[in-house]
């Protein structure tokens, strides 16, 4: 009897310190942390391909970035990872590239956020948090109010948020001139594409414009055929590129930027050492830091470009923007809390308020 007694003593004891032992491991695990690295070695680590999803095509500048980056983490991993690039939307549109990489038969991508999941991934369409190209760097760094809120944001949905890439801010490609351009208060009697995001359509319905939200794949017909005026969702290269043969003006409007995100697979990026984590972390970082400055550049490209096609280009004082600014984005941010959530919303207007933005 002693014996079975001593025995069922020795088995809780064991339970006992089982269970006080695997706490330390689950909060501080892959599945919680979502930075651990995982246990294995850089020694012990086989080498792996990883798949890079990207939107913009070869050509774009922004893809220099990405091979860039491609690069790096093969050189300072020894050859160790090795990166597929995928430009132009090979692997799907941005819809199904999040939903393959949330799974992980997509390892990496570079595009513009997809907020079916979150709808405050996609805070940088909200009008006017930036007026200036030097706002990109305080706006989008990486320790910032809006990125340490992407990261988390992601984490939620199996996706390590890594940075933001600025390309530019966007204007309004336009067959007719705009009347009253830089006036938020009178109306345009003027129909303007938008994407069908509700801070979007808000922002532009409050600067005068009727917006219609026809699929970005009928945009240049709608133009060629008067069905709109023009269409905001480009910057000036972009504009250049794809829609010169049939605006006349572009209107550097500067109500948002386009800020792409890179993207990893959590298990993926938690399945590698601590030391290629950082690799790849710094990698992107690195490039997103000089897309604040490339940003200013391309436009400025992409304007002269424009201009030298015989297009009409038209830019607005900073008394113009902080009008507009004035006229749309604290009525868009209240309109915002019922899709983006309160607590991010008054976490992002202390954010602005506390960097006099």
């Amino acid at each position: 009897m002693k014996r079975m007694l001593a025995l069922a003593l020795a088995c809780i004891a064991v339970l006992a310190l089982a269970a006080c032992g695997s706490a330390p491991a689950a909060s501080g695990s892959a599945a919680a942390s979502g930075s651990a690295a995982a246990s294995v070695s850089v020694g012990d680590f086989k080498p792996i391909t990883l798949k890079f999803s990207t939107m913009n095509p070869k050509g774009h500048f922004s893809i220099d970035s990405v091979y860039n980056i491609a690069q790096v983490i093969e050189d300072k991993t020894g050859g160790k990872i090795k990166v597929e690039v995928y430009p132009g939307g090979q692997l799907g549109d941005y819809d199904i590239v999040t939903d393959e990489l949330m799974r992980g038969t997509i390892d990496l991508a570079f595009q513009s956020a997809v907020d079916k999941y979150d709808a405050s991934v996609g805070a940088h369409a909200l009008p006017y948090l930036c007026t200036d190209y030097k706002d990109l760097p305080v706006v989008y760094a990486a320790d910032g109010y809006l990125c340490q809120h992407f990261a988390d944001a992601y984490e939620s949905m199996g996706v390590k948020f890594l940075g933001v890439f600025t390309e530019g801010f966007q204007g309004i490609g336009s067959v007719k001139k705009i009347p009253n351009a830089g006036d938020p208060s009178a109306a345009k009697n003027y129909t303007l594409r938008v994407a069908n995001i509700k801070c979007l359509t808000d922002a532009f319905s409050l600067l005068g414009f009727s917006v219609s939200t026809l699929p970005y794949s009928e945009t240049l017909s709608a133009i060629q055929t008067g069905v709109v005026d023009g269409w905001v969702g480009g910057t000036a290269i972009l504009n250049y590129q794809t829609f010169s043969d049939v605006i006349k003006q572009y209107y550097l409007y500067m109500t948002y930027v386009e800020a792409s995100h890179f993207l990893m697979n959590l298990d993926r990026y938690n399945s590698l050492p601590a030391e290629y984590q950082q690799i790849i972390t710094d990698a992107i970082h690195d490039e997103c830091v000089k897309s604040f400055d490339l940003a200013k550049e391309k436009d400025q490209e992409g304007l002269d470009l424009l201009s030298k096609k015989g297009i009409e280009t038209v830019t607005f004082t900073q008394d113009e923007l902080k009008a507009m600014k004035d006229a749309t984005r604290d009525q868009v941010l209240e309109s915002s809390r019922e899709l983006m959530g309160s607590d991010f919303i008054d976490g992002l207007q202390a954010f602005l308020s506390k960097n006099g933005l």
